[in-house]
């Protein structure tokens, strides 16, 4: 379903704030990349398409890539200057990111073999941490309704070995 831009503002600019402070560390640039997905959002809104993707699913898929140019950003601005923490090669972390990387693909794959409604589901829940409530109004259902379809989604993903290691950093 659709909103109309105001409601669907009012609805999502608290939660998409959270999200983007918990990603970055300026509030004021936190706020300004809301600001700037919200104008994005605005301006496209009448392409949107509530049959492709949930409303809160398209508008986090543009913040974070904008959370993404973000960080890609300061990282050049970083790079520019003297004695950048990026000029030291740390062979650990290059190995921890190598082992996210991978568990990523492991659990895009687990997560495809879902049908669409519970890969929306586990995804914004645990990616864009919906809570049961907003869930429920986002597929038509009660909360407990929903925490039980999550529960039983992950007893069934856990089959997968990416999905164990996965689930485990969430609790």
């Amino acid at each position: 379903m659709k909103l109309p831009f105001e409601q669907f503002y009012e609805q999502y600019y608290p939660v998409a704030v959270g999200h983007v402070k918990k990603k970055i560390q300026s509030r004021e640039d936190a706020e300004d990349l809301v600001m700037n997905a919200f104008v994005y959002c605005y301006e496209h809104y009448d392409t949107y398409d509530p049959e492709k993707a949930p409303m809160g699913a398209w508008l986090f898929l543009i913040i974070n890539s904008r959370i993404k140019n973000y960080y890609r950003d300061r990282k050049e601005l970083v790079l520019l200057e003297e004695g950048s923490p990026f000029d030291v090669q740390d062979s650990s972390a290059d190995q921890k990111a190598i082992e996210l990387k991978d568990m990523r693909k492991d659990l895009a794959r687990a997560l495809q073999s879902l049908p669409e409604m519970q890969q929306k589901m586990v995804i914004l829940k645990y990616f864009y941490n919906y809570s049961s409530e907003q869930l429920g109004q986002e597929f038509g259902l009660k909360p407990n309704h929903v925490r039980t379809m999550l529960s039983r989604i992950l007893d069934k993903l856990e089959k997968n070995e990416a999905i164990v290691h996965w689930r485990t950093e969430l609790d």
